[in-house]
């Protein structure tokens, strides 16, 4: 009793905390939103039934309102619940806070009590095992519920005793015995298969449940068997798989359709942190699970996200593609920060006449070593740049980057300009071909460093032309 009375103590405690800091982040609210009016009071209405313990309450079946002074009614779902889940059997009360204001439900929650399972087939020869298609196992729950399983596991299924005899049924902890009744084993003179199913997917499991197989005894009678082999358990090939079934020496065939293996859906889960503005959500970020028509997942990574920019602060939805499939996820963007070149990649570029430094900023949790620099020999763009330089000197350079760090880009580069030289006279050019410009690339001028600051977004060559002094 003592130990209840504490129990109702800590959650009554709970409740009070959860109160207090819904009051507080209302206030915050209120703050940071034109529209947060405060209702009057809320309700909630539970419409599902009774939960197991552990198991989360189906949000689905709850409906919140919230009812304000001029006698409107809102549904809301930004509410927050005292507890998720049943955590007893009998009566949970769970509460709501909406804004300050609660309401409290009741869910009954209940715990699985025992199984019980019966078998409706007919005798078990001797050596063969119980068809799981004749056994029908329940739960039974705390309240007086039941439910059919096929989830439960048969330790021991084949029959090795004359007459009736008792095989073990086990769901999780539970336990219970099932009546079978074994006879003598007969001479099998005949084995008959056949296939109920639609077909199977490649590479996937065929179901025994949808093989029977009989089996035609000497004295006449006839009986599916289930301890049968099988030349193959998958299918193989799309279209006809010709499998052998063997029982006691004697042997048929069956045929299986097999099926392409065709995608129902796609699941995609991001898994990074926030992302700047003007960058871009990274690719291994983002977990991609294929679920097949039979149940079956995958996880890929040959996706495409068409549009990984970040533009804005504030939540974003990406759309996420796999062949005919699409998924979204949710990135937040935030204020870009300024780029730090503590884990920067370095590199020198000449032309033979000026020396140019420059720095590539890469984010701390990225490898510097996975971009690659190289100067390229102003004679290959000569005609390139003929239009563009009009006689001015240029330097050029290569950038390179493999693995995953292209997901980083756009990245800050700091170029110094070549001794004698204004940043402010100077331009820079990107090619990704080195047979056409198609970029004049915008740059901010740190004119007391002499230094040209701007975004690299794609590898391919850089060209300074720093043809006026």
């Amino acid at each position: 009793m003592k130990e209840r009375v504490l129990t109702i103590i800590k959650k009554l405690v709970f409740v009070v905390l959860l109160v207090g800091t819904c009051l507080f982040s209302s206030s915050f609210m209120a703050q940071k939103t034109e529209a947060a009016e405060i209702p009057s009071y809320i309700y909630a209405v539970y419409s599902g039934g009774t939960v197991i313990i552990g198991e989360e309450i189906d949000l689905d079946l709850l409906s919140v309102y919230a009812v304000y002074a001029s006698g409107a009614t809102d549904t809301v779902t930004d509410y927050v619940l005292s507890s998720y889940k049943a955590t007893s059997t009998g009566a949970n009360v769970i509460t709501v806070v909406y804004l300050g204001k609660t309401y409290s439900f009741v869910v009954i929650g209940k715990a699985l009590s025992n199984i019980t399972s019966i078998y409706t087939g007919s005798s078990i020869q001797l050596g063969d095992s119980i068809d799981t298609r004749e056994l029908l196992v329940y739960l039974i729950y705390t309240d007086g519920t039941m439910e059919e399983t096929k989830e439960y596991t048969l330790p021991d299924p084949v029959v090795t005793t004359l007459g009736l005899t008792q095989k073990a049924v086990v769901y999780g902890s539970k336990s219970t015995n099932v009546n079978v009744y074994g006879v003598a084993a007969k001479t099998v003179s005949q084995l008959f298969a056949n296939y109920t199913g639609a077909g199977v997917m490649v590479d996937c499991e065929i179901d025994k449940e949808d093989l029977y197989i009989t089996a035609l005894y000497s004295d006449g009678t006839s009986s599916l068997v289930s301890n049968y082999t099988m030349s193959i358990s998958k299918a193989q090939v799309v279209g006809d798989n010709t499998i052998t079934i063997a029982y006691k020496g004697i042997k048929t065939t069956v045929n299986v359709t097999g099926l392409e293996k065709t995608i129902s859906s796609i699941s995609a889960v991001y898994t990074g942190d926030t992302v700047e503005v003007g960058s871009y959500v990274r690719l291994y970020d983002i977990t991609v699970t294929v679920v097949y028509a039979d149940g079956s997942k995958e996880k890929v990574t040959d996706f495409t996200l068409p549009n990984p920019e970040i533009y804005y602060v504030g939540t974003h939805t990406k759309t996420v593609y796999y062949q005919d499939f699409s998924d979204t996820i949710t990135v937040i963007g935030v204020e870009e920060k300024e780029a730090n070149y503590d884990n920067a990649a370095t590199f020198d570029a000449t032309d033979g006449y000026v020396d140019i430094y420059g720095e590539l900023a890469v984010p701390e949790y990225s490898d510097a070593s996975e971009i690659e620099f190289d100067s390229v020999d102003t004679d290959l763009l000569t005609r390139l740049m003929r239009r563009v330089a009009k006689g001015k000197r240029y330097v050029a350079f290569e950038i390179d980057f493999s693995g995953d760090i292209e997901d980083d880009f756009p990245m800050e580069m700091t170029l110094d300009m070549p001794e004698g030289y204004n940043v402010e006279n100077c331009t820079l050019y990107y090619t990704p071909n080195r047979r056409t410009v198609i970029a004049l690339l915008n740059y901010e001028a740190d004119t007391t460093n002499n230094a040209m600051i701007c975004e690299v977004y794609n590898p391919g060559t850089y060209v300074l032309v720093y043809g006026n002094e």
